[in-house]
């Protein structure tokens, strides 16, 4: 290629960039404006999109999102910036078409992973226990996207769950569910805890009720695997004891000594919001996953000078202005129970040996979401 031909090629380009600055900035900012209306939490709504051109010089629109009215809306705005049917229009609608109607499923293990990307090396952002129906997105290998009650969003491998559809997620809804209410607790093949185990059972986790033996029920996981556990370790699902702070502190400090897991989300293991998220929907009550969402949830909390005003059951939040990375539940007045390495105790209270001063600084402000 000689020299005046190259330079004329590349004379061609930069003016083809050029042109196209200005469209694609037009759209970039568009998208950032819609994403921070339909989007604005990354962990609970997926919204990505680009806007090229191919080989040919035709505007192609690329992106994925699981939010109708998001996608819509993206659609409505290329069409007026390009013109309607002047481009191609690949954006994806999350559920994949591929994963046809099956596009739900139940965890089958004690606790699953929710991953940062589709590896086991990735980080763990959240866990789903035994029992929760999950929204399946899309598909990589042995790895879906999935989507929790509680909108949060990860990566899980296939062997944590039962794919189904609506139907069957409506047909284990509406068995005889129990939860479980024990900490540490097993299923055993047969109704004698010399029996060989068939799985471990967390706090919280759901299972289809059978029959019952004496003391002993024989409960169906999600998979259809049959086993026993202790009557006394399992409540009817749907039925809670009426919420109030003194029975939230009673299961939080159920939890006192389990160790810190970032991203846990179980009495195995769990960080500061999952620790809280745990103990709250033991009574009926869903909290969002992270403490900075928590801390949107009830009613602002003037806690007072020596957080007299503060009851049992209070959420208490923790960071700098404008940025909450830690929460704990108030134990009533200075003391609150909360997870950091593990599930321990603290006190605002200088005079008090659980005092912690860095706590104490970093102390924001309190909710409440007990009636």
């Amino acid at each position: 290629m000689s020299k005046r031909l190259l330079a004329a090629l590349l004379s061609f380009w930069l003016l083809a960039a050029c042109q196209n600055k200005p469209t694609t900035q037009t759209f970039d900012a568009a998208v950032k404006k819609l994403g921070a209306r339909y989007a604005p939490d990354a962990s609970l709504a997926l919204f990505k999109a680009q806007l090229h051109k191919n080989n040919n010089g035709d505007w192609v629109l690329r992106g994925e999102t699981n939010l109708p009215q998001a996608a819509g809306a993206l659609t409505a705005f290329t069409d007026s910036l390009l013109g309607a049917d002047t481009y191609t229009d690949s954006l994806t609608l999350l559920p994949q078409t591929q994963l046809g109607d099956s596009t739900l499923a139940i965890v089958r293990v004690s606790v699953a992973h929710l991953r940062r990307a589709p590896r086991h090396s990735a980080e763990l952002v959240d866990q789903a226990i035994m029992g929760r129906v999950l929204r399946l997105l899309k598909k990589d290998g042995g790895w879906y996207f999935v989507q929790t009650p509680y909108g949060y969003l990860g990566w899980m491998n296939k062997s944590s769950f039962v794919r189904t559809d609506s139907a069957g997620a409506a047909a284990f809804e509406n068995s005889d569910l129990l939860r479980v209410n024990a900490f540490n607790a097993m299923i055993y093949s047969a109704p004698s805890t010399s029996a060989p185990p068939v799985s471990d059972a967390v706090f919280n986790m759901r299972l289809i009720k059978k029959g019952q033996k004496g003391r002993w029920v024989e409960v169906q996981l999600p998979d259809g695997r049959n086993g026993y556990m202790p009557a006394s370790a399992l409540k009817k699902a749907a039925r809670y004891a009426p919420a109030d702070g003194a029975r939230i502190v009673e299961t939080a400090r159920k939890m006192l000594g389990v160790p810190y897991l970032w991203g846990g989300n179980s009495n195995k293991g769990n960080d500061c919001s999952g620790f809280t998220q745990n103990v709250f929907l033991a009574h009926g009550i869903q909290l969002p996953r992270d403490a900075r969402q928590q801390a949107l949830k009830g009613e602002a909390v003037e806690p007072g000078a020596d957080f007299s005003n503060l009851r049992p059951g209070d959420l208490l939040f923790f960071g700098k202005p404008g940025k909450i990375t830690h929460v704990g539940i108030s134990l009533g007045g200075a003391r609150y129970i909360h997870q950091a390495g593990d599930v321990h105790i603290s006190s605002f209270d200088p005079r008090d040996k659980e005092y912690s001063a860095d706590r104490r600084k970093s102390f924001q402000f309190a909710r409440r979401v007990l009636k």
